[in-house]
């Protein structure tokens, strides 16, 4: 009987969902993340929902990953410099985040955009393929 898992990493818990194909049945799960390595957050939500469901690794069919890792950390200013390639004159793509909202929603809603992860103000010109990004980052 095919299972379906779901894992959502957030920045305190990992939580996991199994889906049974054939019984429509849904198990929930919920383990501690493991920020120095999300992984182990995922396998462990995923072997506690399997033993609660009474399966193992090859009953699961397909598998479904989300985080609200990265948005946490721009959200919160944290986390390691960042660079963002871009054809010259697309600099300010981050800053543009283009959305429709609908309707009479428009006339109040206004989004509040965190400054972006990159300096786009920090430019380098180039009209060759770049090095390798372990050179470019070393100055």
């Amino acid at each position: 009987m095919p299972y379906n898992v779901a894992v959502d990493v957030g920045g305190t818990f990992t939580d996991v969902l199994v889906f049974d194909e054939e019984t429509g049945g849904l198990t929930e799960g919920k383990v501690l993340s493991t920020p120095e390595d999300p992984s182990k957050g995922v396998v462990e939500s995923i072997e506690a929902v399997c033993e609660k469901v009474g399966i193992s690794f090859p009953d699961l069919h397909l598998f479904f990953h989300g985080t609200t890792v990265v948005t946490n950390m721009i959200l919160t200013n944290t986390g390691s410099r960042v660079g963002l390639l871009t054809t010259k004159g697309h600099e300010q793509i981050l800053h543009l985040a283009r959305a429709w909202t609908p309707g009479p929603l428009y006339g109040w809603m206004a989004l509040q955009k965190p400054d972006p992860p990159a300096d786009p103000t920090d430019t380098v010109a180039s009209r060759n393929v770049l090095p390798p990004l372990a050179t470019c980052l070393k100055n």
